[in-house]
């Protein structure tokens, strides 16, 4: 499902960011061609965290047209693309997205790196996805806080993900801290396809819980979470969510 240019052919213009309206199982395959290809590519998760975050980061909202694939994770922004007559056919969040990846890098014998998290995370993570997934390679970094504000500490992670030398790498810094750093640095890197995958890491390595089945496809994700970390995401989901709002209104007027 992929151009000659490494982008999808589903792409759609939604509140000024990109989106493919890509199934998680077009997504799969998305991943697969990228992790075979040569040119250095990178996957994004859209939800309404990113949204807001993008219409003050001009960086960040060109990020999302520069990316090779752009997904729609969030039902309430699903709901809205919808409205807006933008055909998007689920939600595909990195929560889901990112074992199914690891379960094809099995089948094909692929490495992958989990690149973030706190300290001890990401390596749980890697060894939790070698023992569920036989066959795959699983490796880990996690950075100093704040690496990014130094030249030597951006060397060192991309010198750390040279040697690797994943398939496919987990950047798992958060936004937009990973996706600024990711575009800027991956051709240094050299990595096939780095999927933007944030706090992805924690679910994988067993630290945080995912949301109940039933939450999700009731659209209730985001309480659950929230009642797992209050203070945390209190900002995102009962502040960024007027901001979204008030960015849907400006849409519409448009």
């Amino acid at each position: 499902m992929t151009e000659n240019n490494g982008r999808t052919s589903k792409r759609h213009d939604f509140l000024g960011c990109a989106v493919d309206a890509l199934t998680k199982d077009e997504a799969l395959e998305t991943v697969r061609a990228l992790a075979r290809g040569a040119e250095p590519s990178c996957v994004m998760f859209l939800n309404v965290d990113v949204m807001v975050k993008a219409d003050s980061n001009e960086t960040l909202r060109a990020l999302t047209w520069r990316s090779a694939a752009c997904l729609m994770d969030g039902r309430p922004p699903l709901k809205v693309a919808r409205m807006m007559g933008i055909p998007l056919p689920e939600k595909v969040s990195g929560s889901d997205l990112v074992p199914s990846v690891c379960r094809m890098a099995a089948g094909e014998g692929m490495k992958v790196l989990f690149l973030g998290g706190a300290e001890g995370v990401p390596e749980r993570a890697a060894a939790n996805v070698e023992h569920d997934y036989p066959g795959v390679r699983a490796s880990a970094y996690s950075p100093e806080y704040g690496f990014e504000r130094t030249a030597d500490g951006r060397n060192l992670v991309v010198a750390k993900v040279r040697e690797e030398a994943p398939d496919i790498l987990f950047a798992c810094l958060g936004c937009p801290k990973q996706e600024e750093f990711v575009t800027e640095f991956m051709d240094e890197m050299g990595v096939p396809c780095t999927v933007c995958a944030g706090a992805t890491v924690d679910f994988m390595a067993g630290s945080l819980a995912r949301a109940p089945e039933w939450a999700s496809r009731a659209g209730l994700e985001w309480l659950y979470r929230f009642l797992k970390e209050p203070r945390r995401l209190f900002r995102r989901y009962f502040v960024d969510s007027w901001h979204f709002l008030a960015m849907v209104r400006r849409g519409w007027s448009r």
